[in-house]
């Protein structure tokens, strides 16, 4: 099998008729794949612009569920909170506490997700390429680092909330049956 390419589609034809014409006692099997750089370009933004409202889903349902583990982790802790209240700690140490606490779990998920993620779509672009057209994938340090700052901060700002919540929790309430 071999693969013609040509600068100008209109050179592909010529090219065809060539080949069949020199390879005649061998039958060969010719077809012309003409591309159009334009429509593959818009496919490409389209698949793009798909594929980042995915990841925008997927951050929402990730800072969901982190903002669910630290819920669940006040009312398993509301002793402890109540403690901390008791013994002086205010609303800003608390909810230091669950923002270090959200940022840690995140950092965890990110960490996880690049080392998971990353030959997995190593691998997509290798399939894909062989099976449909040619690939290439970058990932640079700097899309890196620019996505572990944006997740940290929105998990930061959505940690904040049940930080608040459990600063609220009165000592006098959770030490009463005590």
């Amino acid at each position: 099998a071999f693969t013609l390419t040509t600068k100008e589609p209109a050179e592909i034809d010529q090219a065809l008729s060539a080949i069949e014409e020199r390879a005649r006692e061998y039958g060969p099997v010719t077809y012309a794949a003409y591309s159009d750089q334009r429509s593959s370009s818009q496919a490409i933004g389209i698949l793009t612009l798909m594929l980042n409202a995915m990841v925008i889903v997927v951050a929402i349902v990730g800072m969901a569920g982190i903002a669910n583990a630290l819920l669940i982790s006040i009312a398993e802790r509301r002793r402890e909170f109540g403690i901390l209240r008791a013994v002086g700690a205010g609303t800003r140490q608390v909810v230091t506490v669950l923002v270090s606490e959200g940022i840690m779990l995140a950092t965890f998920g990110l960490v996880l997700g690049i080392l998971a993620g990353y030959p997995l779509a190593l691998l997509l672009v290798a399939l894909t390429s062989r099976e449909l057209f040619a690939l290439s994938f970058h990932l640079s340090f700097q899309t890196i680092g620019l996505t572990f700052v944006v997740a940290l901060l929105a998990v930061a700002a959505i940690s904040t909330a049940p930080g608040i919540i459990a600063s609220r929790i009165r000592p006098i309430q959770v030490l009463r049956y005590e």
